[in-house]
């Protein structure tokens, strides 16, 4: 993408997972890929680099960056000019860096920690994947909405799990980041749910600072999540008894299984999934022992618009009818 201030296109990403992060539980701190990179795609040279040697705009440098960041990045283009402006991107301690990076010199861009979303001493959740960033409003304001889910896919089979998906809000939502009162949110500002249960949801009022659908032991978000027609997907790998269905008995495969986990991406509600007859937590019908991918979203040609699911075999869940598409011409006009 292009960012300001930089003419050659730029490329984006983190520092990198630590194999310090393999042990389990992680005792030790990270050494390696504590960091976040903008560099010059053409030419290779580093524009930006943020580590735990910046001071961010709310913290000192030994509370921010202390992390590898093993995640992609989500840039955003907030005011359609063209120019990326805004970036998120999560660490393997579960916390949630925002930079901006909209002024026109690089030396002024910042960086905000806005969320530490382990609960213990010792991180307990891993964000490993991008994260879904839509705007949204409720309770009389503006927000911005990153959606994203927690879990260590490099250790599936853990049994002692306490990941999340959730719904994180930012209500800073201009073009610079304010300094005080800083945004920084813990686990328990939000408001928690059971991820099965049917009777609640989370109104996001003027206060609020999210919601977290709390998945059962064993079970990981293994994927980024998908936010479509107000709906939040995103792909949940984890003991089969865990969540509810019945054992799979295989001599050489344990019994774990990964589904589609789906909520009204607002107030967390359990929603009217695809071929649900009732109100579930997960799209009937999707399943598989191996991890599913995030799902593909596609318009056909008969205007229906759904997810494709590629694994175990070729799922298309029909989410919305949208209206048959319409063929848009471009033609140079040979006598202007």
């Amino acid at each position: 993408g292009r960012v300001p201030g930089v003419t050659n296109p730029v490329v984006m990403f983190g520092g990198g997972y630590d194999p310090n992060q393999d042990n389990e539980p992680v005792l030790a701190a990270d050494t390696m890929g504590r960091a976040f990179y903008i560099v010059d795609l053409v030419t290779g040279i580093p524009i930006r680099r943020f580590d735990s040697g910046n001071t961010l705009v709310n913290g000192a440098p030994s509370g921010a960056m202390t992390h590898s960041v093993a995640a992609e990045p989500t840039a955003l283009d907030t005011n359609g000019d063209g120019l990326i402006d805004r970036v998120y991107i999560g660490d393997t301690a579960a916390n949630v860096f925002r930079f901006q990076i909209s002024d026109g010199d690089p030396a002024n861009w910042t960086g905000k920690l806005i969320a530490k979303l382990s609960t213990g001493p010792v991180p307990n959740r891993k964000i490993l994947f991008p994260f879904a960033v839509v705007p949204q409003s409720a309770g009389g304001s503006r927000f911005d909405a990153i959606y994203l889910g927690t879990g260590d896919r490099e250790h599936p089979f853990k049994q002692s799990t306490v990941d999340i998906l959730a719904m994180l809000i930012d209500r800073d939502h201009g073009t610079t980041l304010s300094v005080s009162p800083p945004i920084l949110y813990t686990d328990p500002e939000f408001l928690k749910l059971a991820y099965d249960d049917s009777t609640v949801s989370a109104a996001p009022g003027s206060t609020a600072s999210g919601w977290a659908r709390l998945l059962p032991a064993t079970a990981k978000v293994t994927e980024a999540p998908t936010v479509f027609r107000n709906v939040v997907l995103a792909p949940v790998y984890g003991s089969a008894a865990a969540m509810g269905f019945p054992s799979l008995v295989s001599s050489c495969m344990p019994s774990f299984t990964s589904r589609i986990f789906g909520y009204s991406a607002l107030d967390a509600s359990l929603t009217l999934l695809p071929g649900n007859s009732s109100r579930r937590a997960f799209i009937d019908g999707v399943w598989s022992r191996n991890f599913l991918p995030s799902g593909q979203l596609i318009l056909l040609p008969d205007g229906r618009a759904g997810f494709l699911f590629t694994s175990p075999a070729a799922t298309f869940v029909q989410v919305a009818v949208v209206g048959v598409p319409q063929r848009v011409y471009w033609y140079l006009d040979s006598g202007s």
